[in-house]
Parts: structure tokens; sequence; C-alpha cells
């Protein structure tokens, strides 16, 4: 994936983030998102991967994962 592309998606995700938790955020997806900037797409989706019971809590942020490849959910 283009970096261009990555720091896309990492700005849509930080625009996502910045408004759970009454304005916290979500530590693990800003990890992601730090991935991105950096242009390392493996590590953002290894992060996806690891913190994904987090993540998967908030429906607009795992469907935009899931979009963007950056998660593949098992299909069964």
């Amino acid at each position: 994936m283009p970096n261009e592309e990555m720091k896309s998606i990492a700005c849509e995700l930080s625009a996502m983030e910045c408004t759970k938790n009454e304005g916290r955020g979500v530590e693990s997806v800003r990890t992601l998102i730090f991935y991105l900037n950096e242009g390392k797409f493996s590590a953002a989706c290894a992060v996806a991967n690891n913190e994904w019971d987090k993540i998967s809590s908030y429906e607009d942020i795992s469907n935009f994962l899931i979009k963007h490849k950056l998660f593949i959910p098992i299909q069964l």
C-alpha cells in the first residue's frame, strides 16, 4: 500500500477514534495510526489483530479496518 494511502487511512481513523470514550480516544487505535503514518502496514495489521478484542467494540472503526484490509475476519 502506498504511503499516501496509509496516511489518508490514518487521518480518517484519527478523526474516528478521538471521539470515543468521552474524547479520550482509543489507545490501541492510536498505536495503529502511528504505524500507518510511519509507512509500516504490516505492523499496523499486527496491532489490529492483537488488539481486536478492544477495537471490535467500536463498530465504525472495526468496519473501517476490515474495509481497508487492516483486519480480515475469519469466515466460518
